[in-house]
């Protein structure tokens, strides 16, 4: 027999919302979620991105509350009109910061990975001719 339940949305959640159901202990159960509206949106960014670059993001369905960045990789975080636009600086390699999300019911944490390389990379080849 189905019954209906309460839920509530996990905030802290990351990548993806979650929710929280609130059902009474039993030996086995079924749970259906029946979903209605827009699935979440994701977050979308360039993969690589160098120093002092510019990086912008932005979505249609969901808004954007907040943004944490524990690499302090993004100087100058700045969200207006639901798009985000902040500098990339800090040490070269692969970097993480976070957007709060919220989308109909759901609020969510989604991350926003990429890496940092210098402007411009001199690579010498392993062997080196000799020149005269």
């Amino acid at each position: 027999m189905a019954k209906n339940v309460a839920w509530t949305n996990v905030s802290a959640a990351i990548e993806y919302p979650q929710i929280e159901v609130d059902a009474a202990p039993a030996a086995n159960a079924t749970i259906v979620i029946e979903w209605q509206g827009d699935k979440p949106e994701m977050t979308g960014v360039n993969k690589i991105y160098a120093k002092n670059e510019i990086l912008t993001t932005s979505f249609s369905k969901a808004k954007m509350l907040e943004v944490f960045d524990p690499q302090k990789t993004l100087q100058g975080a700045d969200i207006k009109d639901n798009k985000l636009k902040a500098t990339v600086v800090g040490e070269n390699g692969s970097r993480t910061a976070f957007v709060k999300l919220n989308q109909g019911q759901f609020t969510w944490w989604a991350p926003l990975c990429f890496e940092v390389r210098n402007p411009v990379d001199i690579v010498a080849p392993v062997e080196q001719k000799k020149i005269v």
